[in-house]
């Protein structure tokens, strides 16, 4: 990077990495003084991803378009995600790998590109450490009519590892959805489909259990929203496998 010809007191900044227009420019610059110190690259442009190009490879759960073409919450959180992969200068693999460890393999279009990284992380994964378990993984409610209102379903949460879980959020597929986690210690905040809290965490020892809460609302998109319904409510943790856990929640709606 530097040829020196001169004073030997020349200092360096450490690299900065930029972020513009989807590519990663890095930038590094001289600070020193009185020296003939010359630069052979002040402005390196590493042709690594594309972050804009490659939002299109990943889908959104609220719509399943890609998360470059949706406008909600959830997309613009996944592309954020997308760019700070990228910003760590990772290939594009790495970002792949990278989203399906954050959001599971069903993040990506290209489910057989998703089996191969799903198998490369449980291959990568220690065999002690935190494993999340949710059960049932879906519950079916029957009918349920609008007039009587909002219905609810709990599931149980345990950590079946080794080492202690940390969970650090929920996120539901509709907004006619919402869950909370509760066990005797504590009750998290409410979380929904868009605009959920931030910051929040739990842990979970070895063996240790939460319920997770989960409620409908019929009547929330309206009076002719009647037949069967699919929610998917996702549980966030660091489970180095499972950091993205789906379990579903049925029901079929009538006046």
């Amino acid at each position: 990077m530097e040829k020196e010809t001169g004073d030997k007191e020349n200092k360096w900044t450490a690299p900065a990495i930029v972020l513009a227009g989807g590519l990663v420019t890095l930038a590094v610059f001289n600070v020193g003084v009185g020296t003939e110190s010359v630069v052979m690259a002040d402005h390196m442009r590493l042709a690594l991803v594309d972050s804009v190009k490659i939002h299109e490879d990943f889908m959104c759960a609220c719509c399943g378009k890609s998360i470059a073409e949706c406008e909600c919450g959830m997309a613009e959180e996944r592309r954020e995600t997308v760019d700070v992969l990228v910003a760590k200068g990772l290939s594009k693999r790495g970002v792949y790998k990278g989203m399906v460890k954050k959001y599971t393999e069903e993040i990506l279009f290209n489910t057989a590109l998703a089996a191969e990284i799903r198998q490369e992380l449980v291959a990568e994964a220690p065999a002690i450490r935190s494993v999340i378990s949710v059960e049932p993984k879906s519950i079916d409610v029957g009918v349920i009519s609008m007039a009587k209102g909002e219905v609810e379903a709990v599931y149980m949460v345990r950590n079946v590892g080794k080492v202690v879980l940390e969970i650090s959020g929920l996120e539901t597929s509709c907004m006619c959805t919402t869950a909370f986690l509760r066990n005797k210690k504590e009750k998290s905040p409410l979380f929904g489909m868009h605009d959920n809290p931030k910051g929040w965490s739990t842990k979970l020892e070895a063996g240790e259990e939460m319920e997770l809460v989960v409620s409908f609302d019929p009547n929330a998109h309206g009076p002719e929203a009647v037949g069967p319904v699919t929610r998917t409510i996702t549980i966030f943790s660091d489970d180095m496998i499972d950091s993205a856990k789906k379990v579903q929640f049925e029901a079929d709606v009538v006046k």
